[in-house]
């Protein structure tokens, strides 16, 4: 799935991709993400990949943490 770099999109909201087994593979392109609902990313594929921006990685890494993901989840 791939989250389009419009710089609107703000919040990604609670339970967004809850319980998508499949989805192994997430692109969030957007700059001005601020928001991620609480386990909006439980229950995903556990070997799932998001990718962000280079800029964003660190405050991104910190917004994603403790959104529903298992450990084994990557941040890149």
């Amino acid at each position: 799935i791939e989250i389009p770099s419009d710089s609107k999109l703000q919040k990604i909201g609670k339970k967004a991709f809850y319980g998508d087994r499949k989805l192994k593979n997430i692109r969030i392109k957007s700059t001005g993400l601020k928001k991620v609902g609480k386990q909006a990313f439980k229950l995903i594929h556990a070997k799932a990949k998001i990718q962000v921006p280079k800029a964003k990685k660190k405050a991104y890494t910190d917004l994603l943490k403790g959104k529903g993901q298992k450990k084994t989840v990557k941040v890149k």
